[in-house]
């Protein structure tokens, strides 16, 4: 279920879809909704609506999904339009990148190769152009993708690790497990593990680094900006320095509705939270607040089940200059869909 409006007046007398505080708020089409949230009229858009959503990605002008079920990778522009596929016929693609006119993937392996999956891989896709070319074959349970300049790296079950964009035999750069992000930004690869500890080493090569090791459940993917870590455990939001030292709490929350992500750009720090229990449907929230710090502001509120019952949980959020995106998963079969609002 979504609600219109939370703060007590009627939607449609709050706000604009750009945020502001005075005129209508009025979803523009079907696939929108109008949320009047803090007195701030939101616009949530649907953009995709698959089973079995693997992760997105955003570039200057396309958005990018991987379908795990469906073996395919798809894009469609950012505000919104038809999908194309880019990539069929793959093995349980997951991780995604975008950079400079190609796109990195990896493949997860094949359910009849568990609990190894060593059939997994990485690969990479010229845009438009294609086909796809295999940076690094036999790599268990690749998930997790990101680049540099000139660098790829992932994580496996075990590994974090890299290789050059144009191919050659992989590097390993440090163990993790199940790690499902990756962060790199300025000459580190940023990740935390299923245990919970926050670890950075050098792209080159070098000892992985914990700069933090949480004391719950890791939230979502680490942020880097302006010299500081953004994390989540399930009930709180932290701000570390790149550098190791003293985490500053930004925001809790209560563990009977867990913060699932984090993400920040260069004003504020978001995250989304949520009950997990199949049986409550509370739906989901995403708040934000300045990093220089002030108020909490809700963006989306009750954020519910698809259908029936099951998991529900938010895997990812990223911003781009006017909105933020998420991917939302719900239902026993993991359900998935793609939304968009302005923030």
């Amino acid at each position: 279920m979504l609600v219109d409006d939370t703060s007590g007046g009627r939607s449609g007398e709050n706000g604009t879809g750009n945020g502001e505080r005075s005129g209508r708020c009025v979803a523009p089409d079907a696939r929108s909704k109008a949320l009047v949230l803090d007195g701030v009229c939101r616009i949530l858009t649907t953009l995709v609506d698959q089973q079995m959503i693997g992760t997105f990605e955003l570039d200057g002008s396309f958005f990018y999904w991987t379908n795990t079920y469906e073996g395919t990778i798809e894009r469609m522009p950012v505000g919104g339009g038809a999908a194309t596929t880019l990539v069929r016929d793959l093995n349980r693609p997951v991780g995604i990148a975008v950079d400079r006119g190609l796109l990195f993937f990896s493949e997860f392996g094949s359910l009849s190769r568990m609990p190894t999956y060593d059939d997994g891989s990485v690969q990479s896709f010229v845009l438009d152009d294609g086909p796809s070319k295999v940076i690094a074959a036999r790599q268990p349970g690749a998930r997790a993708v990101a680049t540099d300049d000139d660098n790829v790296y992932w994580a496996t079950s075990s590994a974090v690790m890299k290789a050059s964009k144009s191919g050659g035999a992989p590097t390993t750069l440090g163990a993790t497990s199940l790690s499902t992000e990756l962060v790199v930004d300025e000459g580190f690869v940023y990740w935390h593990s299923l245990e919970g500890a926050l670890t950075k080493v050098a792209t080159s090569g070098g000892d992985p680094v914990v700069l933090r090791r949480l004391k719950r459940s890791p939230a979502g993917s680490p942020t880097v900006r302006n010299g500081r870590v953004y994390a989540g455990t399930d009930t709180e939001v932290l701000s570390i320095p790149m550098d190791g030292g003293p985490a500053e709490v930004l925001a809790r929350e209560p563990k009977e509705a867990p913060i699932h992500a984090v993400t920040a750009d260069d004003t504020y720090v978001y995250w989304a939270s949520g009950n997990l229990d199949p049986d409550v449907d509370e739906g989901g929230t995403i708040k934000r607040r300045p990093l220089a710090g002030g108020p909490t502001t809700t963006i989306v509120a009750k954020l519910g089940f698809r259908s029936g019952g099951g998991s529900k949980i938010f895997a990812r959020l990223r911003t781009d200059a006017t909105h933020l995106y998420f991917h939302y998963l719900t239902g026993y079969s993991l359900d998935g869909r793609l939304y968009r609002v302005n923030k």
